[in-house]
Order: structure tokens, then C-alpha cells, then sequence
């Protein structure tokens, strides 16, 4: 992803804000051609939403969340440097059991359509019908809700392997309790929270100075950090 000037990045927060999730995603991921860009596998996808992360505030990413034992909130951080690598071309299929099964990554077209699933199984139903492109045992071809549990397992820990970065998981410790626990790393969220703060500082700055100083938004942006916080520390004090 090319570096983006700070009004394109605003220009594509704008644009985001009014998108479904899974498509907001790939609006910041920078998708020319959404039909094709919803193909993506997810990690390919957060890889391209990480680099615009990366842009505006470096690679160690701040993360809150709540120990599942006693409850304290909790502040840890990660180095995005040093998450696996995004998957690259098309996943070997499957054998196991005496199954044969060709399968595709997650991407955003799946997580559309399970959107609206009433629960957690038929979610996993339907992302198991998506994934898998064909699948046999002994020349005769099976649907994929038929195939058997063990089949099914052993096609997640495929997926899992084949792009880590679409169910991702981060192996914490309480600091007030010591218990462990593991949390999802749910990358379009993450990074849209941060962006979304982000651009609504840099709103909050071009209202301050364009009041003070009848500068356009343009001029404002211009500034280096440095020199526009300097004129905010002026207008404040």
C-alpha cells in the first residue's frame, strides 16, 4: 500500500464510516475493486489494513480487554512486525480419513454471509460450505455438511495453518490474578477503533485552529505534528 497523505487518509475514514463491517475492512484495506478484493483471503486482507496501521502509528498496537477469570481490565500490547505472515497462493487439499477435500480460505464474501446466522453452529455449517470447493472418499463425491466430524476438525487445523491470520488468538496473563487465557485477534476491528479516534483528533484539531486562524483544512494538515500542536498549545493555554 502506497503511503497516503493525512486528507486521504481522512478522505478514507470518511468513506469507511458508512460501510458494514466486513466492507469497511476492505475500504481501509485499500480495495480497488471490491467483487475482487472480497476474494481475498483474510489474512491477505489484514495484511494491507495492518500497513495502513503501521502508517499512522507504527507497529506496536495497545490492546484492552478483560481477564475471563476475575474480571480486571487489562492493557497489553503486540508487535505487529512479528505476527505470522499472510498466506500466499492456493492451499494443498486435504487428505484424511479416506476423504480427499479441496477447500478455500476465509475471505469477506464468507463473513457476509454468515452475518446473520442464528447461531454458532449454523454459522460454522455455512463457513464449511463455502470453504470447501469439493470433496470425496473412494471416487464419490461428498457434500460438505456430510462429511464427518473428524473430516470437519481436521479441515479447520488446515485452514488454521494455511492462514493463521483469520483465526488468530493471543495467549495472555492476568497482572492482577496470574490466570491465562486467549483472546482473538480481530484485526478490521482493532484497527478501525484506532483509526476512527484517530481521524476524530485530527477533526477536532482543523476545528480548533480553522476557528482561531481561519486556515482551510488543507493548510492545517499540512503542518508537521509538531508545529500544529505548538499553534493547539497557543489557542489552549
Amino acid at each position: 500500500m502506497r503511503v497516503l497523505s493525512m486528507p486521504e487518509v481522512l478522505d478514507l475514514w470518511a468513506c469507511a464510516s458508512v460501510e458494514r463491517s466486513w466492507r469497511r475492512a476492505l475500504v481501509l484495506a485499500g480495495a480497488d475493486n471490491y467483487d475482487e478484493a472480497a476474494e481475498w483471503p483474510l489474512g491477505q486482507r489484514d495484511e494491507r489494513l495492518l500497513a495502513l496501521r503501521r502508517q499512522l502509528l507504527g507497529p506496536r498496537m495497545a490492546l484492552r480487554q478483560q481477564c475471563a477469570s476475575c474480571r480486571a481490565d487489562l492493557e497489553s500490547a503486540i508487535d505487529l512486525d512479528m505476527l505470522p505472515p499472510p498466506p500466499i497462493g492456493t492451499p494443498a487439499p486435504l487428505e484424511h480419513s479416506g476423504y480427499s477435500v479441496r477447500f478455500r480460505l476465509p475471505d469477506s464474501r464468507m463473513l457476509a454471509r454468515i452475518e446473520g446466522a442464528a447461531s454458532v453452529e449454523q454459522a460454522r455449517a455455512e463457513l464449511i460450505d463455502c470453504c470447501v470447493e469439493h470433496a470425496e472418499t473412494n471416487g464419490v463425491r461428498v457434500q460438505p455438511r456430510e462429511l464427518p466430524p473428524e473430516v470437519i476438525d481436521a479441515l479447520g487445523r488446515a485452514i488454521d495453518a494455511a492462514d493463521p491470520r483469520a483465526n488468530l488468538e493471543l495467549s495472555l496473563e492476568c497482572a492482577v490474578c496470574a490466570a491465562t487465557f486467549t483472546v482473538q485477534f480481530d484485526a478490521a476491528s482493532c484497527v478501525w477503533t484506532e483509526l476512527d479516534a484517530w481521524a476524530r483528533r485530527r477533526l477536532e484539531e482543523v476545528h480548533l485552529l480553522a476557528e482561531a486562524y481561519g486556515w482551510t483544512e488543507r493548510e492545517i494538515l499540512s503542518l508537521s505534528p509538531r508545529r500544529r500542536q505548538a499553534y493547539i498549545d497557543l489557542v489552549t493555554q
